[in-house]
């Protein structure tokens, strides 16, 4: 309770103060009437009651004493003239706040992208007792697809068990057919996980023992393809032309078991596999993933040992799910993996691909945020000189060094607050501009808000809280170890400090940081042109590119998709514009689906059963995309009908080097298959193309070698087309013409090839760009802190330049006595900076391409950058160096 009054107190500060002043004065006033009925008049009656009553403020004092600590009394004064002091200079507050600002920004805005991506836990309750069950496989690793049948004999076992097979199709709503995710659960799967639906219900163990054709839709596609109608519950959405009704929407932020979490649609597994809505044709090769829930207390060992017994009597030895034709079986071990974060997407690897940029990226801003607090620290040593005779009269009248310790200290605190606010803003505007300009793979994690979570907002105040002790400590150190009582002897005139070595060498730290990040944006910066440079063996510039997916449709089922890829072919040809325009199941960079399989050439024993991509394509393919045909011809038309044995394909010159280095590829022949398939198809070689970058810009292209399309295994195709008019004019009419084939078809948005590398290198661009943004910021701090010394410098020194202007020093000279002191300043930075620039670049060393972790042309950009900096920030100084009267000087001393 004793707490609670003082807490309350607080609170009522003001009202308090006024009750307190209003019954001292009722006290005075009541002792001077009192005196006046005693004789006196009542001037002298009014001045007895004062000094009979004694110093106002010192009562003041003792009465707050009764209801709050005088220690937290103390603390609430000094937070007071900490504001107070603040307000009375609005520039000096501005310029730290600002600064710190950016520092505390950048590292919660990374931190935010890290916490989404790496540390978030799924939207679920309890999600740190999920486990997801796998094969281990001991060297070749684990695998995590299980067939239903031993997922029923699994869910039998004392662990509670639940699975879901994620897949993609055709969803026609509202007239318009689309693309989509889907994840097919057993009906155990929500009861498991403990959520509840937004609106509506979700699935039940009924559900799927029935085979319902029901589905729940997630918020995000409510959101986005329902404009959030309350009344989409009842509506019938066709999902690969079957029928399905919706029954309820997801909860707010969750998708799927995956990450990232891809579905939009969730349905009963049995009613998925009943229409065909997942799975090919093979119910075998169905893989589902399995998840469990432990115990609270449980280990996951312990939930390892409680099923290993079931485990070994149904699944320790047996086939692997979509295993190729005469797989042999296979002996495992029962492995239970930590899933609380999401269970890994085997195709998209987003932590793989962003976690170790954004932890580059985080030791760059934690860099930023130290350069920022030197430059606070430096502006509060200056401003401490300004007041140093005001420190020395509070020691003189009996304030302790602690106090004043204790003072400069909530100051700083006040600072790295206003900066922590400021900087939570400019985390939450450059989050949204990351995830929708720069990163979009990650637009998905931050779908609903972009405003910082409570986990983010306390790292921010966490933040704040330690960079105000960092630049703090420093004229805290001054106050505890300084001479205060000097400046008292001083009377009117100038203070000079000998602590101008201090000042400078913080200048110094700010400039080696600086060098370390300008260093380390200039090789990122390096490694995106020479990408964007490289070459990627075709021509991206005015290329467009269309997704069409005839899985599950009727052309599919009955074997027309050559046939019907021609007619839009021709049909696509004929728009006015299009120059050339061809089918292949891969483009370059835009996506799309190729096949490894196994190859072999007789009599090379060295090159036989090596895994080799492939893709099939139409004629024109290569003309489409600007890939230069070196020997040969071209691919010849559809296969109408099953693929024949023998087969006339393509190579590319990686394929020949690899396979044919020394004998003329034209005529040749090999053989391919599936690993352990006993199909076996023969092919012969009539063309060679240059090799082109499929997937990975940094990596050297594959051997490959390209079939005619053919009507059976492609269900998606790529669309390509090179038009000699406009692709904005082209691309509706690329659309038209595909709908006008196959009427309801699902196809992407027409896109260009260009975009895709830019999308390709979105990575890279990001990284580069926030980097030099990081190193524009350290150098705006470095001028900002050089100025501050510098001007404070040449104050200092005003008697000095004014004698050796009056014994004749020219101009020059002056400017070079300043220009030397900044440069030295400078130049300490620099020499500092260059080891940590090298122990830099060898840790972003896997970042880079075609540029070596030490380079001397990004360590000469930082250099020059840092020397034209400190002489831009010298200039007002420098003038106000010169233009030192030595009259004005000598009299002031």
């Amino acid at each position: 309770m004793r707490w609670t009054r003082r807490l309350a107190y607080w609170l009522r500060f003001r009202s308090r103060e006024k009750d307190l002043r209003e019954e001292l004065t009722l006290h005075r006033e009541l002792l001077a009437n009192e005196l006046e009925r005693r004789g006196l008049t009542p001037n002298d009656a009014a001045w007895t009651a004062r000094s009979t009553m004694g110093n106002e403020t010192y009562m003041r004092e003792e009465a707050r004493g009764v209801w709050l600590s005088p220690t937290l009394d103390a603390l609430l004064q000094d937070w007071r003239y900490a504001w107070r002091g603040l307000r009375r200079s609005p520039s000096f507050a501005l310029v730290a706040i600002v600064s710190l600002a950016l520092g505390i920004g950048a590292n919660t805005a990374i931190f935010g992208l890290i916490h989404a991506l790496l540390l978030a836990r799924l939207p679920i309750p309890r999600a740190a007792e999920l486990v997801e069950l796998r094969r281990d496989l001991g060297a070749k690793g684990t695998d995590d697809r299980f067939s239903r049948d031993e997922f029923d004999a699994l869910v039998a076992g004392p662990l509670p068990l639940t699975m879901f097979a994620s897949s993609s199709g055709t969803l026609e709503i509202d007239g318009v057919t689309i693309n989509t995710s889907l994840d097919a659960v057993n009906g155990r799967y929500f009861n498991l996980l403990g959520i509840r639906p937004q609106r509506g219900r979700l699935l039940s163990a009924r559900d799927d023992a029935d085979a319902a054709p029901i589905v729940v839709v997630t918020d995000r596609f409510w959101r986005r393809r329902m404009n959030a109608d309350p009344s989409a519950l009842g509506r019938i959405v066709k999902i690969d032309g079957q029928p399905f009704t919706v029954v309820g929407i997801a909860p707010a932020g969750f998708a799927s078991l995956r990450f990232p979490a891809l579905a939009e649609l969730i349905v009963p597994y049995r009613a998925a596999i009943a229409l065909g809505v997942i799975g090919p044709n093979d119910p075998r090769r169905i893989g589902v993933t399995i998840v469990g829930r432990r115990r609270g207390s449980q280990s996951i060992d312990g939930a390892r040992i409680d099923l290993a017994a079931l485990w070994n009597r149904c699944c320790a030895d047996g086939q692997l799910v979509a295993a190729p034709r005469g797989q042999r079986s296979v002996s495992s071990q029962l492995a239970l993996v930590d899933v609380s974060r999401g269970v890994p997407h085997p195709k998209l690897d987003l932590r793989g691909q962003y976690g170790r940029i954004l932890f580059a990226l985080m030791a760059g801003v934690g860099i930023l945020l130290l350069a920022a607090c030197a430059n606070v620290a430096n502006l509060l040593l200056a401003r401490n000189s300004a007041r140093a005779g005001e420190l020395a009269l509070r020691l003189a009248l009996g304030g302790s060094r602690a106090r004043l310790v204790m003072q400069l200290a909530i100051e700083s605190l006040q600072l790295s607050l206003g900066g922590a606010l400021l900087g939570v803003a400019f985390a939450y505007w450059g989050t949204t501009v990351l995830v929708r300009v720069g990163i979009g793979d990650l637009a998905d994690l931050f779908s609903t808000s972009h405003a910082p979570n409570g986990s983010v907002i306390a790292f921010a105040a966490i933040v704040s809280v330690v960079s105000g002790l960092i630049f703090g400590v420093v004229p805290s150190v001054r106050v505890m170890r300084g001479d205060l009582v000097t400046p008292l002897k001083q009377g009117g005139r100038r203070t000079r400090t000998r602590h101008g070595a201090l000042d400078r060498g913080l200048v110094a730290l700010q400039a080696a940081l600086a060098l370390l990040l300008v260093t380390g944006a200039t090789l990122l910066v390096q490694t995106l042109q020479n990408l964007q440079r490289t070459d990627l063996g075709f021509d991206p510039r005015e290329r467009l590119a269309l997704a069409v997916e005839t899985r599950h449709t009727a052309y599919a089922r009955e074997g027309m998709t050559a046939r019907m890829a021609d007619e839009m072919l021709r049909r696509v040809r004929a728009i006015p514009g299009v120059e050339s325009a061809a089918f292949g199941t891969l483009v370059p960079v835009y996506g799309g689906r190729s096949v490894s399989d196994n190859v072999s050439v007789r009599g090379q024993s060295g090159a036989s059963d090596v895994d080799t991509w492939f893709t099939a394509i139409s004629p024109g393919y290569f003309t489409a995309l600007g890939i230069s045909l070196l020997a040969g011809r071209d691919v010849g038309p559809p296969v109408l009908g099953p693929a024949p044995r023998l087969r006339d394909v393509v190579v590319n010159d990686r394929f020949v080097r690899r396979f044919f280095p020394q004998r003329d590829p034209v005529g040749q022949l090999f053989e391919d298959s599936d690993a352990g398939d006993t199909l076996v198809t023969e092919n012969r070689i009539v063309g060679v193309v240059a090799s082109a970058k499929f997937t990975d810009l940094r990596a050297a292209a594959e051997p490959m070698y390209f079939v005619p399309l053919s009507d059976e295994r492609w269900p998606f195709l790529e669309l390509v087309v090179r038009p000699s008019a406009s692709a904005s004019s082209v691309g509706p009419a690329m659309s038209r013409a595909i709908a006008a084939v196959a009427p309801g078809i699902a196809q992407g948005d027409p896109s260009l090839l260009s975009s895709s590398i830019d999308d390709a290198l979105s990575r890279e661009r990001v990284s580069a760009g926030l980097a030099m943004l990081f190193g524009i910021i350290a150098m705006s701090l470095v001028a900002v802190g050089l100025y501050g010394v510098m001007l404070y410098q040449v104050t200092e020194r005003t008697t000095e330049i004014g004698i050796r202007i009056a014994l004749g020093a020219r101009s020059g000279s002056v400017v070079g006595l300043v220009l030397r002191q900044s440069l030295g300043v400078v130049g300490a930075g620099i020499t500092a900076g260059i080891p940590l620039s090298m122990l830099a670049g060898r840790a972003v060393a896997t970042q880079l391409y075609g540029v070596t972790a030490f380079s001397v042309s990004a360590l000469v950009v930082a250099t020059t950058s840092l020397i034209v900096v400190a002489i831009v920030a010298t200039l007002v100084p420098v003038r106000r160096a010169v233009s030192v009267d030595p009259l004005t000087a000598l009299r002031a001393d």
